[in-house]
């Protein structure tokens, strides 16, 4: 018990040490690169979809804002303990948003240019990559018949419900573009997946869509299991919103959000909150919404901007708070903590 209470000590000493640094640290914004609008490409030449019988064959949907996509513990570690490790036969989709993002506090430390992005996405090597520059090259809320209703949001999520409802009066609704983007984006990966398989006769085992920002800190499970698993308990596999998992016969989970967005018209019925629509759209299509540790945490876009400490005292990859935080902003901490 001396023990525990000794290590909590230490993590609220840390904890105000680091808050300390954040409320004197200097922020320089970095420069802002230009990109082409709206570009898709595809990835390594010479390599493309097919079985090969021992592995499953699997796509991953990189999707979200780039953030910190750029950063070197994100790009490396979601090749190496994750793309290469999860099947040896993966490819990856990668649906990104150069734009501002509005809910962002701290967007300008980071450094998002031309050069940033494409050294991540040389090394990570997408199969195929989407880049919208402009929010308007993603989408324009007036060109809609659909719109979000804060009171379709759960009464007793109290403070999300007040939290939309004073969006849907803010200037250029930030938390509405950017849920609305989310399944946006997820919508896009499935229809580059559908192309693919198209193209060279072949279906793709199972599907991730992960988000721009986890840090992979170990590999997970093989894709084997997870599809011995998902198939046994017809579920779909999450981890909150960070990573969602589902086998190819639930593929069009992902799209059936926008898909339906797109038909309708007034007030959209669901329940609003990104998070509570893929648990919806899992039951609506009949599958279980299994809650599934995957050993990732976010990285934001500092140690100061969005929650990390939340995210480092409470994590899917069972790290200590002290390990959680060097590990992903070891550059950020001040001498001597």
């Amino acid at each position: 018990h001396k023990t525990h209470q000794h290590q909590i000590s230490i993590m609220r000493l840390l904890l105000l040490a680091l808050l300390a640094s954040c409320s004197t640290a200097s922020r320089v914004a970095g420069a802002e690169g230009s990109l082409a609008p709206s570009r898709a490409h595809g990835g390594p030449r010479g390599r493309v979809p097919t079985k090969n019988g021992s592995q499953p064959l699997v796509a991953v949907c990189i999707v979200g804002l780039v953030r910190n996509f750029v950063d070197p513990v994100v790009y490396k570690n979601l090749k190496h303990n994750f793309l290469d490790t999860v099947s040896n036969n993966t490819f990856a989709f990668a649906i990104l948003k150069e734009y501002h993002d509005p809910v962002v506090k701290y967007q300008n430390v980071l450094r998002k240019d031309e050069h940033s992005l494409q050294r991540a996405l040389h090394y990570v090597k997408p199969f195929r990559t989407t880049v919208y520059r402009t929010e308007e090259e993603d989408f324009v809320l007036d060109n809609y018949t659909c719109h979000y209703d804060y009171r379709s949001v759960p009464k007793n999520l109290t403070g999300v419900r007040m939290y939309w409802k004073n969006d849907m009066h803010s200037p250029g609704h930030p938390v509405y573009k950017r849920s609305l983007g989310q399944m946006k984006g997820a919508w896009d990966c499935m229809q580059q997946i559908k192309e693919v398989e198209k193209k060279h006769r072949v279906k793709f085992d199972g599907v991730f869509r992960i988000r721009t920002d986890n840090v992979w800190v170990r590999p997970p499970k093989p894709a084997t299991e997870l599809l011995r698993f998902a198939k046994k308990k017809k579920a779909i596999l999450h981890d909150w919103d960070m990573v969602l998992f589902a086998p190819r016969k639930a593929m069009n989970y992902f799209s059936k959000f926008y898909d339906e967005w797109l038909k309708c018209k007034g007030s959209w019925p669901g329940r609003s909150v990104p998070e509570l629509e893929w648990e919806d759209g899992a039951k609506a299509l009949g599958y279980y919404y299994q809650d599934f540790p995957f050993p990732q945490i976010i990285k934001r876009p500092d140690i100061c901007a969005g929650s990390p400490m939340q995210h480092c005292f409470h994590n899917s990859a069972d790290l200590k708070f002290g390990a959680c935080v060097h590990a992903l902003y070891k550059d950020e901490i001040p001498n001597g903590l």
